[in-house]
């Protein structure tokens, strides 16, 4: 039963970023002048460092939230997002996430 509980628990958290990628996504698509093919590049990153994360312990909102940050340093509609979803606040995150594993 535990197994169970636990494999929802992992579907769920991977909904919930799924979403948060397409909401990214969206948002690039409204707000990017050039629409460039650079778009997949950035969302290949965005998934990387996500799942870099998640591998350290986070859940897959923490992870989002910080990947977004990462990526905003190379891509400004990316850094617009962020600061249009107020993430660089950091809520919610567990106290053992420290300043620097934020950069």
């Amino acid at each position: 039963m535990i197994t169970y509980t636990f494999t929802v628990s992992m579907e769920a958290d991977a909904e919930m970023l799924e979403g948060r990628i397409s909401e990214w996504r969206l948002y690039l698509s409204r707000h990017r002048a050039d629409q460039a093919p650079g778009v997949e590049d950035l969302e290949g990153r965005l998934r990387e460092e996500a799942a870099a994360l998640q591998h350290t312990g986070l859940d897959s909102g923490e992870a989002f939230l910080i990947a977004v940050r990462r990526v905003g340093r190379i891509d400004a509609t990316t850094r617009e997002f962020g600061r249009a979803q107020a993430i660089f606040r950091r809520p919610g995150l567990r106290k053992g996430v420290h300043a620097r594993e934020l950069n």
